[in-house]
């Protein structure tokens, strides 16, 4: 059993110097959204998407391939078709009634801008989803350093309280207390280290790195109040709307649907030309030119005009209603997350304006009143509970106004990287 200890002690050896020897990447939030905005599978092929769409352009402009023929009759034997007798030769070309090409180009570039919408719709969602595990990750790690800052204030009141015991002045009740709650703390402490690690898991994932990629967060988040109206906020970002631009987008292209389906009553035509040679009896070869002009008349099957034109029709009032829907539905959703932005925004003010120095000044009244045996420990742990518990509130309100403005940013669905 002792030939295993030295290898196991080399291991331990080897991994702690892989793990001190690790580069750890700084991870900004500009840095998380651009390698995101890169790296996403499903932006990807929504840019692929753009790729195919610009290939339907193309087949929409189509133009009839003209139509070559050779016709022989009365060969000889033996298939020699020069000395056959008669000899026909024509080429023609269909033509589509002017306004078709047009419509169906109108129809498939709508639909190419409708691709681009949904591909910044995606980076929208996906800059939404990303902002959150950045912030959800930014202020776990914040709660991690102020436990721990609260871990060093305890050991210097522990300190404190043991030598009092030296010289008699507190009783070792007050001690055990004490080291109950240094456990408690170092509990937390343990908790919020671990969900940490999966917050930051989390966002490592969303970005696109590694997972056993050491990663740090580098930026700073503090409180930015929103200095604009919400009437004028909401009129602003409805203007801009990504998803209320691919309502009004997908009603257009109903409505060129319709125009295209409308020009299924028109004829098509078809020109040629054709050249004859026939070899008479007397054997003098005769040569004769044709012209062919033909117009496609839709007498026998209206059903089908009329059935496109109604199914287009139909469309085009869904696409209406729908467009109305969204601009409601869109309204209404800027205006709830802008009062959950002055909720937040509010409660943070309360935190800064009095909640966060009282409590802070009372838990250093109580520490010197302890000291000067006016109170006792019982009271100084309640008191620095109450500054505790003050600050991870504050914290998560902090954490809740900076999720509602990427709320608010995403409920409009905006094509900018951020909004305020």
């Amino acid at each position: 059993m002792k030939r295993y200890i030295p290898f196991v002690g080399y291991l331990s050896l080897f991994l702690f110097m892989q793990l001190q020897g690790q580069e750890v990447k700084k991870l900004s939030l500009h840095d998380a959204l651009e390698f995101a905005l890169k790296n996403n599978p499903n932006i990807l092929k929504a840019e692929k998407e753009i790729d195919a769409a610009n290939g339907r352009i193309l087949q929409a402009g189509r133009i009839p391939s003209p139509e070559f023929s050779i016709a022989v009759n009365e060969t000889p034997s033996g298939i020699n078709f020069i000395s056959s007798n008669e000899q026909d030769i024509s080429l023609s070309q269909e033509i589509e009634y002017p306004t078709k090409r047009n419509r169906r180009i109108d129809v498939a570039v709508t639909e190419k801008q409708l691709t681009q919408l949904e591909l910044a719709r995606t980076k929208i969602l996906l800059t939404g989803e990303v902002k959150q595990a950045y912030y959800h990750a930014y202020f776990t790690k914040k709660q991690v350093d102020f436990l721990q800052q609260q871990l060093v204030l305890l050991d210097d009141v522990q300190t404190t309280m043991t030598s009092q015991y030296q010289t008699n002045n507190i009783n070792y009740l007050d001690i055990i207390r004490m080291k109950v709650e240094r456990t408690r703390l170092s509990n937390d402490i343990n908790e919020a280290r671990r969900e940490y690690r999966f917050r930051l898991n989390a966002l490592t994932i969303l970005v696109g790195y590694q997972s056993d990629e050491n990663v740090e967060l580098s930026d700073s988040i503090a409180f930015a109040p929103v200095k604009v109206q919400q009437d004028s906020l909401v009129n602003s970002l409805m203007e801009q709307s990504t998803t209320l631009n691919i309502a009004r987008q997908t009603f257009q292209r109903e409505q060129q649907s319709l125009s295209l389906a409308k020009t299924s009553y028109l004829p098509d035509f078809s020109i040629g030309i054709s050249h004859q040679r026939r070899r008479e009896l007397d054997g003098f070869n005769s040569n004769l030119w044709g012209i062919e002009l033909k117009a496609s008349l839709p007498f026998w099957s209206w059903y089908e005009p009329k059935g496109q034109v109604k199914e287009a029709t139909a469309r085009t009032s869904i696409a209406e209603e729908n467009l109305k829907a969204v601009e409601r539905n869109i309204r209404a959703r800027i205006k709830n997350s802008f009062d959950f932005v002055q909720t937040t925004e509010q409660q943070i003010r309360s935190f800064d304006e009095s909640l966060l120095g009282d409590t802070k000044e009372i838990l250093s009244t109580a520490i010197t009143q302890y000291q000067n045996n006016q109170i006792d420990i019982l009271n100084v742990l309640d008191i620095y509970r109450t500054y505790l518990s003050t600050n991870v509130e504050y914290a998560r309100a902090l954490l809740n106004y900076v999720i509602a403005l990427a709320e608010l940013e995403a409920s409009a669905e905006l094509p900018n990287e951020q909004l305020f």
